[in-house]
């Protein structure tokens, strides 16, 4: 190999080197969120800490995008709630997201009740369904199917949604069908 042919691979291997790292370096940076003001505010609020906007900006559950506020919604599940994200577009970025604002979901839970007990539930003119609502605090919506949604600001009161569901749907004559028309 000549000399010339030797000073060209050193260049290009040095360049290659170059082109990595800064590569690399922009890579690190992206996984790195910047906070605006805003969003540093809501964290201490919230009891929201950078460790878990981290995780859900670098695995999000969900996304979607809020055209309105040029933004991004990244959520992921943290003990029954959800954390969401809300990063200044464009997603995903070359730079450091932005996160703009951060808050929590309600506790949410979704369970199945035999579709022919939905008028249980419901009760005359939606009262049974309110009266739970009212007592737990919480917000109650029924499927066709027999699916039900409960979502509450805090565990106990979907833990005492889901019960008081499911006292409303339980059959009083056990052993009996329920009949549906």
């Amino acid at each position: 190999m000549s000399e010339l042919t030797q000073v060209v691979w050193v260049a290009c291997a040095a360049a290659l080197f170059v082109v990595l790292w800064v590569v690399l370096k922009r890579g690190s940076r992206a996984v790195a969120p910047e906070f605006t003001r805003h969003a540093t505010e809501r964290m201490a609020e919230r009891r929201i800490t950078e460790e878990q906007i981290v995780l859900v900006v670098r695995r999000p559950q969900t996304t979607r995008p809020d055209k309105a506020n040029g933004s991004m919604v990244l959520e992921r599940q943290f003990d029954g709630r959800s954390l969401a994200v809300v990063l200044a577009e464009p997603w995903p970025s070359r730079e450091a997201p932005v996160v703009k604002t951060v808050f929590w979901r309600d506790f949410s839970l979704r369970v199945s009740i035999p579709a022919g007990r939905r008028g249980a539930l419901i009760g005359v003119g939606g009262s049974t369904i309110r009266a739970i609502e009212a007592q737990t605090g919480s917000t109650i919506r029924v499927g066709d199917r027999g699916e039900v949604f409960i979502r509450a600001e805090d565990r106990g009161g979907l833990d005492e949604a889901k019960r008081m569901v499911d006292d409303a749907v339980r059959d009083p004559r056990p052993g009996r069908r329920t009949v549906t028309r």
